[in-house]
This record gives C-alpha cells, structure tokens and sequence, in this order.
C-alpha cells in the first residue's frame, strides 16, 4: 500500500475516473489534477448547454466622489445544481469560456472550493455573499491547486482571465438577479 490506506484506492479510483473532488490533501493534488487534465478543449458540452441564462447586475458607486453608481450587466448561465457545479468549465475551449460567464449558487453559504482540473483557460472567479456583495476576487490558473474564498459565499462568478478588470468589477459591489435572460 502506499501508506494511504483505504484513501489510496479510492483515490485512484477516482482520478482513473477523471471525478473532481476538492476534499483531497494539498500534498499532490496539482499533479493529480496535470494527470487528468484532458488534452483536448471543446466549444461547447452538453453540461453547459443545460444551464438557464439569466441577466446579472453589479452595482456600485462610482469612484468620482459624485455620489453616481456603476452597474455591469452581465448575460450568465447559472449552475444551480450539484452536477452542473461539478462540471462548470471544465473542457470549454477559452473562447468558449469568453462567451459563457458562469454563476455558481449554493444552497447555502460556504467555503465551497475551486479547482482547474480539466479548464482551458485562466479565471477570474468572483466571491459573493448571501446577500450578493463582491467580497474576494481570486485569479485562477489551469493546473492551480484547490482555491478556497477567505469567507463563506452563496455565489461564485467565473469569468475569462482579465474580465473581471475590464468590466470593472470590484469588492464591494452588490449583484442584483434579473428574470429570465
């Protein structure tokens, strides 16, 4: 055995079956996640194609001091559900990922981890509140270890690498869900 006991076997099991989990050890995870990092990106998966639209706003007070806010509208796909955050980006190629801004909803607050197992591209992953408010904004990399937010959030908006600054997204500001798309 490798010292692991039961814990070794089920976590071969798991990797031969390329199975996301976020509860392993930070000891060999990054490699764990290089071995199953798929070789291949793809424009769109069945997983992403089932998650609903809707319209988000984040809004926020302008930083000219005129007492104006700012609101980013953003088309999003939600994954609301458990296999719809398993699967999240994974296997999108980067311009995939361009066009399919996702928001991550819990059941409840947590300090719910990420990992880059399987994504093509680097993110930007936006940390919310129950109450919607921007608290921790984290850059992600393709083969980065798990990444945890600093509080617990009840959302997760995941963006291409460097969207987050050109949309101008910044802590502190309080995302309002539209109806529909």
């Amino acid at each position: 055995m490798n010292g692991m006991g039961g814990f070794g076997v089920l976590r071969g099991l798991i990797l031969a079956l390329g199975i996301g989990v976020t509860t392993m050890s930070a000891g060999s995870w990054s490699q764990d996640v290089a071995r199953i990092q798929s070789p291949e990106c793809r424009p769109q998966t069945a997983q992403v194609e089932g998650m609903p639209w809707q319209h988000i706003r984040l809004v926020g007070r302008e930083s000219t001091g005129n007492g104006g806010e700012t609101a980013i509208s953003i088309a999003v796909r939600v994954a609301s559900s458990r296999s719809q955050r398993q699967a999240g980006m994974q296997h999108l190629c980067p311009e995939s990922i361009k066009h399919n801004p996702m928001l991550f909803v819990f059941d409840s607050p947590g300090r719910v981890a990420f990992h880059m197992g399987n994504v093509h591209a680097p993110l930007d992953i936006v940390f919310m509140d129950a109450d919607g408010h921007v608290r921790e904004i984290r850059r992600m990399t393709p083969g980065e270890t798990v990444v945890r937010p600093l509080q617990p959030i009840a959302y997760a908006l995941e963006l291409l690498a460097g969207e987050v600054e050109r949309l101008g997204i910044e802590a502190g500001m309080h995302m309002i869900r539209d109806q529909g798309r």
